[in-house]
């Protein structure tokens, strides 16, 4: 995308109007079906609705890499929450979590998921969970 100088947020954005716009269950984008309806729940779905009455502990992981979700987000997350939310945004793994050393890109997502889930933050959730649970009892 780079290299034909093409703007990823304005591609992605220009994609989901044209989902938005959409009104039967299939749609074609290129020349690959997809499930226009689940898209089009998922894009109107907001999160923010059901953070803000989930008084549980919350884990938000995002990777440093994310092409996919803003990192940033993690602190709207926070801030929504109505419970104790814990952030965890490991530099260098991506949408994936898994590591993508140097500039992220799609095309490595591919990939990436023949690899493992980052073996460090697998335990930082094991131990997040552990601490969550023990703070219950």
């Amino acid at each position: 995308m780079r290299v034909l100088r093409i703007d990823l947020d304005k591609h992605v954005a220009a994609s989901h109007a044209r989902m938005s716009a959409t009104t039967g269950d299939i749609a074609r984008v290129g020349l690959r079906r997809v499930n226009a309806r689940w898209q089009r729940e998922f894009l109107a779905y907001d999160p923010a609705v059901d953070l803000g009455s989930c008084r549980l502990p919350v884990l938000a992981v995002t990777g440093g890499k994310d092409l996919h979700i803003d990192p940033d987000q993690l602190e709207a997350i926070r801030a929504a929450a109505a419970g104790p939310v814990t952030i965890s945004r490991p530099p260098d793994l991506t949408h994936t979590l898994r590591r993508q050393p140097g500039r992220p890109t799609l095309l490595a997502y591919r990939k990436e998921l023949r690899r493992p889930v980052e073996p460090a933050l697998i335990a930082e959730v094991v131990t997040w969970t552990a601490h969550a649970l023990d703070k219950d009892r």
